[in-house]
């Protein structure tokens, strides 16, 4: 049995966070506007507040 090398690891690794980046970006929600948020938050009424999540079950009571 062969044990992978460095260079086929960092590969391994590379496209393992590759696919979870895209997978983070396919399922965010779009935002019209996001100005200078982060990517979890959104501010399509441009007030310079973070919206609630359109999806109601996404809501996080605190």
């Amino acid at each position: 049995m062969r044990t992978p090398t460095a260079p086929r690891l960092w590969s391994f690794a590379l496209i393992a966070l590759l696919v979870a980046t895209a997978a983070a970006a396919f399922a965010a929600e779009p935002c019209a506007h996001r100005g200078k948020l982060d990517a979890l938050f959104c501010d399509e009424d441009r007030d310079l507040i973070a919206d609630p999540p359109k999806d109601p079950s996404k809501l996080v009571s605190p």
